[in-house]
């Protein structure tokens, strides 16, 4: 029988474990989403011998967002976000069929990066990985993101393709996880004003059957081979973060590269 005084860790019977909470260590929230599109698909035949064609997919889409959140902050105060926003986001694909094995692609679309609610809820709890604490910011915007893509695609043969992509995003008001100035050892999220993303890209897919000449193989003609890398490098405006060491520093959270592969 251990004994200890009221309030340790060590009382009367044995060891026990206490979660400390407070009334602020917890939120409630919910979002709504409701969305809309317009696609178009325009074809174009070019008279030449290689008998081109020219494809124009485009169209936009609108998203209409709402956000609630409530809780208490650390003097009690409560807390009550309700965001609401319509977002008009277009997007065009331009497609240059070369030749039937070949095709040049460029498009173009915005697209949206919103706060979660753990990245808005206002109470800190600590991270056992970094030894930090983690705390929300109410005041987060959603981030922007314009999207450019130029890829070209080769079909050496049936469910074979290889393509190559050269990639760029340009992104405003980001979310960056930042070191709080007024607090020691203590994680925060900040909005900070732009970021680029840009890199190449590498996949290559085929039917196992046509590696392997075995087109009259069934078991074989169900399977599909594939592998896919990014090379990806990134940079983030961070003159405004209090304490910043320098202007620019990569993304954060961005791998410098991507690989995947699946059978």
């Amino acid at each position: 029988l251990i004994t200890a005084p009221s309030g340790g860790n060590l009382g009367v019977g044995g060891f026990k474990l206490t979660d400390g909470t407070k009334r602020t260590d917890s939120y409630k929230a919910s979002s709504n989403l409701a969305a809309a599109y317009l696609m178009l698909d325009n074809r174009i035949k070019l008279e030449n011998r290689l008998k081109s064609e020219l494809r124009f997919v485009w169209g936009v889409r609108a998203e209409y967002f709402n956000q609630i959140l409530t809780a208490l902050r650390d003097d009690n105060t409560e807390l009550k976000i309700n965001t609401t926003k319509l977002d008009i986001l277009p997007s065009l694909n331009f497609i240059y069929s070369i030749t039937k094995r070949q095709n040049a692609r460029f498009s173009y679309s915005q697209t949206l990066n919103r706060p979660e609610y753990r990245e808005l809820a206002p109470f800190a709890f600590y991270d056992f990985n970094t030894n930090f604490l983690l705390s929300g910011n109410d005041s987060l915007l959603r981030a922007s993101i314009q999207n450019l893509d130029l890829r070209y695609e080769f079909f050496p043969g049936r469910g074979q393709i290889l393509s190559g992509t050269v990639f760029y995003k340009h992104f405003t008001n980001p979310i960056e996880q930042i070191t709080r100035s007024d607090v020691s050892n203590e994680i925060s999220y900040r909005n900070v004003p732009t970021a680029q993303n840009y890199g190449i890209e590498i996949e290559a897919r085929s039917l196992v059957s046509s590696i392997l000449h075995a087109d009259t193989n069934s078991f074989f003609e169900q399977l599909t081979i594939y592998s896919n890398l990014a090379i990806i490098r990134s940079t983030v405006d961070v003159s405004e973060i209090i304490g910043a060491s320098s202007d620019s520093r990569p993304l954060q959270g961005q791998s410098p590269y991507v690989f995947n592969a699946g059978l």
